[in-house]
Parts: C-alpha cells; sequence; structure tokens
C-alpha cells in the first residue's frame, strides 16, 4: 500500500491541475494579446507609410502644377509686357508720322 500512497502524492491535486490549467490558459491569452498587438502596430506603421508615400506624391505633384502655372502666368506677363512695348512703339511713330503731315501743312 506504500506504492499507492506514493502513486497519490506524486499526482497533482485537483486545485493545482485547475490553477496549473488557469496559468496555461493565461499564458496563452497573454501571447496571443502581445502577437495580436503586434500585428496591429505592424499594420498601422505599414498604413503611415502607405499614407506619407501618397502625401509626399501629391505634394511633388501640387509643387509640379503650382510651378507651371508659375511659368505660364511669367510667360502671360512677358508676352503682355511684348504687347504692351509693341503698341508703345507704333504709337509713338504714329505720332511722329501726323507731326510730320502737321507741318508740312503748315509749310
Amino acid at each position: 500500500h506504500e506504492w499507492a500512497a506514493a502513486a497519490e502524492a506524486a499526482e497533482p491535486s485537483v486545485a493545482t491541475t485547475r490553477r496549473l490549467r488557469e496559468e496555461r490558459a493565461s499564458a496563452t491569452a497573454k501571447i496571443m494579446r502581445e502577437a495580436l498587438t503586434e500585428q496591429m502596430e505592424r499594420k498601422a506603421e505599414k498604413a503611415r507609410q502607405e499614407r506619407e508615400a501618397e502625401l509626399g506624391e501629391e505634394r511633388r505633384w501640387v509643387a509640379q502644377a503650382l510651378e507651371e502655372e508659375q511659368k505660364s502666368r511669367l510667360e502671360a506677363l512677358a508676352a503682355q509686357r511684348d504687347r504692351a512695348e509693341t503698341l508703345n512703339r507704333e504709337w509713338d511713330r504714329q505720332q511722329r508720322v501726323r507731326e510730320k503731315e502737321i507741318e508740312a501743312q503748315a509749310v
């Protein structure tokens, strides 16, 4: 009967078994939470990087559009200035012609 008593002593009690199961379940839950947290963090970081890349591309596009618009405005201003100079030269030429005509009529 000694061997039966030793076997009973070697077997964990119901409370010990329950505690071990709870500890295992708790450890498993903790590992799962950590894995899920890591997965969520990686996903959030990937989304942040994608947004950053999209914003960078959008910024480049906007900068290019602004540069083209500024170039277009500068070209339009230069063309307007050239037209104004041409008109002023033509006006001055016509004035000189009129002055000569008036002088010729006066003589």
